[in-house]
């Protein structure tokens, strides 16, 4: 649709005068040339956005499998979820063991002699 405007001369005020007063040569912008930049930022533009989504998604993903939530598993057979919260328990259950069994226990050895 650009394209289409430019051609039709719509576009014909890009190398106005204002613009030719900076320089002593000035440069001729063809409204072509600009449509195709600005096709190629807005190109450029749409795979940077689908990066970043699908990085934001791998994230997300590795995040709620790390904490037990939602997982976006595709696969037909799909592991077990791993129960994050009974294993945080049990291993803070043994250092609490471990940690009576230590301050039962005398610090120094007695000197009976």
């Amino acid at each position: 649709m650009i394209a289409v405007a430019a051609q039709r001369g719509l576009l014909d005020q890009i190398n106005g005068v204002t613009s030719d007063l900076s320089t002593g040569h000035p440069m001729r912008v063809s409204a072509m040339r600009l449509c195709l930049v600005w096709a190629l930022i807005v190109a450029c533009w749409t795979i940077a956005m689908t990066v970043v989504a699908g990085l934001a998604t791998l994230i997300l993903n590795y995040v709620f499998q790390t904490l037990g939530g939602v997982e976006l598993d595709l696969r037909a057979n799909a592991p077990e979820r791993v129960d994050v919260e009974a294993t945080v328990r049990g291993a803070l259950a043994s250092v609490k063991t471990k940690l009576q069994e230590r301050a039962a226990r005398p610090a120094l050895p007695s000197r009976r002699a």
